[in-house]
């Protein structure tokens, strides 16, 4: 029984399981896209992002500084990765759902010639962490 317990946390170095406040995600889904007065277009949508939920970071991609972020509220639940509301010019609100591993990314964009806005959701599943840049 001893070669059992001292074996288990060996395995978990080396195969770098994250803790739960650390985490990847792979996520697959759709957008609506409107721009300006034209009809809505939907489109596919993936993102890819590891949290660092005790540090408060969260980045896309190889995450590096270009992509790694504060994180708006790693507490809440859902969390609320991006919460920017910068009145009629932009807005983005990323928040994910770790219970339901569902990624809801809304947006809108004065662009100056139409008023962009993108609608999408994505089922996600775990993916390798990658820890955000400081």
């Amino acid at each position: 029984m001893k070669s059992v317990v001292l074996v288990l946390p060996l395995v978990l170095v080396l195969t770098g399981a994250a803790s739960p406040d650390r985490f990847g995600e792979i996520c697959s889904g759709s957008e609506i896209v409107t721009v300006g007065s034209q009809p809505p277009r939907t489109l596919p949508y993936d993102l890819s992002f590891s949290a660092d939920l005790a540090a408060g970071r969260y980045c896309y991609d190889k995450c590096g500084p270009a992509q790694s972020f504060a994180i708006a509220n790693a507490h809440a639940a859902p969390i609320r990765l991006a919460d920017l509301d910068d009145g009629p010019r932009q807005s983005r609100h990323l928040v994910f759902d770790r219970a339901a591993q569902v990624l809801t990314d809304d947006q809108s964009l004065d662009a100056g010639l139409a008023i962009v806005k993108r609608h999408a959701r994505a089922q996600c599943h775990a993916a390798l962490f990658t820890a955000p840049a400081p």
